[in-house]
């Protein structure tokens, strides 16, 4: 059997290999209909301009979307310190950093806020200011944090979603009661000792307690929470003990959490050789789901190629072909840290060279910021001819500059190989 999945149409169907196995025979006599009905699909074409015009034809109708309804999102870096000493996290290196804002710092951040809304004239949302680091939520930060939201809800804007630790999260509930972000994310890695083991302070003192109940406060207040799940050797073999973890505290059924599992990774979005290790997590993920069913609330996020294509097979949302691989490359989204810098990735936080501006002395925007936002499978010669492009949209562009010093190369990190895996699993069930 042959599993098809077409990429600009979404149409997915299951066919004997021996009717697909070359075009001519396709277009013998007698396989009329089934010619007909592989061209409805999309699967075939007249020509290979025919769905060249097709693809531009989408490319056009997504930029516009993007012009148009693609909100600017802008991450405050409030700062890099962090108040954990998690031995995976890939900003260990910004941590020494000490460049953090404070409330002297707000005047120009709001500023080039507004002049880079002025370069968007045709974006219809109302732009979404969200919180980053480092830790965002330290204990110091509650009037900081205060005087954002109230100066965002003032404009009209939005407060957009916070990643935090979660250890320090209800000292700042007063302040999300009344001005509501639209979600938080948290991570927790696993049952108590393994969390504690992995994501603990610089004094090895445990958080999982402090994080569990800031969670479930959080959520009786009414704020949307995400809780997040980094993988890898130490604490894949405790996803059982997770989902009983999220069942005892109601949130494996709670319209107010979002549940994810992603793969440990370095900075950017993973190498090649990183790709590998990602597979064997994600199939100790897929092997566990069969025997754990409950496991199937957590989204895959972390392996964005499959991600899209869950949604597609269980929620029924058609998915749209991924010209380009993240907010990066959209060119709306823009990381303002304590140091005047503008980041375009969020993974390049804390790394002046790959910078895509800076706000301080002026509002300036350096060339890796078109070169990202410009960067799409159209323009990526490897990915012309590759039957995934539209899947994993030509890969991390930050990961392209780091491994080949090349941001119009592809990085693939395995995506064809996750994809395999993946719908083979699903087939079986």
């Amino acid at each position: 059997m042959t599993v098809l999945y077409n990429t600009i149409t979404s149409s997915i169907d299951v066919f004997d290999a021996d009717v697909l196995s070359e075009e001519d025979t396709l277009r013998a006599p007698g396989n009329e209909e089934l010619l007909a009905y592989l061209t409805d699909r999309g699967y075939v074409y007249s020509s290979e301009q025919d769905e060249r015009d097709l693809i531009h034809q989408l490319y056009t109708g997504y930029n516009q979307f993007k012009r148009e309804h693609r909100p600017l999102i802008f991450y405050i870096v409030l700062t890099y310190r962090c108040d954990l000493a998690c031995d995976y996290c890939f900003q260990n290196s910004a941590k020494a950093l000490d460049g953090s804002i404070d409330t002297s710092h707000l005047p120009a951040l709001f500023n080039a806020m507004d002049e880079i809304c002025e370069r968007f004239p045709d974006t219809r949302s109302r732009p979404v200011v969200a919180l980053f680091g480092g830790e965002p939520l330290l204990r110091q930060h509650v009037g900081l944090v205060e005087e954002i939201f109230r100066e965002v809800a003032e404009r009209g804007w939005v407060n957009g979603p916070i990643i935090s630790n979660g250890v320090s999260l209800d000292a700042h509930l007063p302040t999300f009661e009344r001005y509501r972000p639209s979600g938080i994310q948290v991570t927790i890695d696993g049952p108590e000792e393994v969390h504690n083991q992995r994501r603990h302070t610089a004094s090895y003192a445990g958080t999982f307690s402090s994080i569990v109940e800031n969670v479930n406060s959080a959520i009786e207040a009414g704020i949307k929470m995400g809780i997040r799940t980094n993988l890898d050797d130490r604490n894949i073999h405790c996803l059982p003990e997770l989902v009983d973890l999220a069942e005892r505290h109601g949130w494996i059924d709670s319209q107010s959490v979002e549940l994810s599992l992603a793969p440990v990774h370095e900075r950017a979005c993973g190498s090649l050789q990183e790709g590998e290790r990602h597979d064997a997590i994600f199939e100790r993920v897929l092997a566990t789901i069969s025997q754990l069913p409950r496991l199937k609330r957590w989204s895959l996020d972390g392996w964005s190629s499959v991600h899209h294509f869950d949604r597609l097979l269980h929620e029924g949302k058609a998915f749209i072909p991924r010209f380009d691989h993240c907010e990066a490359a959209v060119g709306k989204s823009f990381h303002l840290d304590g140091y005047g810098y503008i980041y375009s990735c969020i993974e390049a936080c804390g790394m002046p060279a790959l910078a895509a501006g800076r706000y301080v002395p002026e509002l300036e925007f350096f060339p890796l910021y078109d070169a990202m936002r410009h960067r799409s499978v159209l323009n990526i010669e490897g990915c012309a001819h590759c039957g995934y492009s539209l899947v994993c949209g030509g890969g991390c562009a930050l990961q392209a500059i780091v491994d080949k010093r090349d941001i119009l190369t592809p990085s693939c990190a395995n995506t064809d190989e996750t994809i395999r895996r993946y719908v083979e699993f699903q087939y079986e069930k």
